[in-house]
């Protein structure tokens, strides 16, 4: 399994229990405030929390734990902003598969790579957090997953683009091969991308059924 949450408790939510298997890509939908962003925040540590959480078969118990997996576990921030370290979108793009590889002319050539697929090389020099709400989010996107980590996290991953950029964005999830916990407010496009839905309540994780329309 790539996670297993035990009975996880924290200030929005209680009981949650939740396993996740190697390639398996699923969706989280809920309401506004019920800690959606929450449980994403506590898969990495960053969020107090009761109960237990295995990552890629190592049990998390405290801070040193999670660093342990941080180079095989990518974190699309719902903010954008949140996620950038450099200055320019060429290194940042570049920055976790540099930390991952130690190797920065194989990082920089394959960002290079990423960003003419997304067709956004005009971008390479400019401040990251100057770009548009857009631009941001696809560089944040693109930073991600070039490192290939073994787990994506990914927080709203198409606010504020275009259906292009969407199209593009929805197309690497789908091909990308490593488990996906994905948050969204768009059930269409879950249902697209994710073999399982759940709904996110205050007192746990609902299964949702195919004919199910509703969030």
């Amino acid at each position: 399994m790539s996670i297993i949450l035990n009975n996880i408790k924290t200030h929005c939510f209680k009981d949650i229990n939740l396993e996740l298997k190697d390639n398996e890509k699923i969706a989280i939908l809920g309401e506004n405030g019920v800690g959606k962003t929450t449980l994403l925040r506590t898969i990495l540590g960053l969020v107090d929390f009761e109960g237990q959480i295995d990552i890629l078969q190592k049990s998390m118990k405290v801070e040193k734990d999670f660093n342990s997996i941080y180079s095989e576990v990518a974190y699309l921030f719902q903010d954008s902003d949140d996620s950038f370290l450099t200055s320019s979108v060429l290194e940042e793009i570049a920055f976790n598969l540099y930390n991952k590889t130690d190797n920065y002319d194989f990082s920089i050539k394959k960002a290079l790579e990423l960003l003419e697929e997304f067709n956004i090389s005009q971008l390479k020099e400019k401040i990251p957090i100057k770009l548009s709400g857009g631009q941001k989010r696809v560089v944040a996107f693109c930073a991600c997953i070039l490192s290939n980590p073994k787990i994506l996290l990914l927080d709203e991953p198409l606010n504020d683009l275009d259906e292009k950029m969407k199209k593009r964005v929805e197309e690497k999830i789908l091909l990308y091969k490593g488990s996906v916990v994905l948050i969204a407010h768009d059930l269409e496009f879950a249902k697209r991308v994710c073999k399982k839905i759940y709904r996110l309540e205050k007192d746990g994780l609902i299964l949702l059924k195919a004919e199910d329309e509703k969030i």
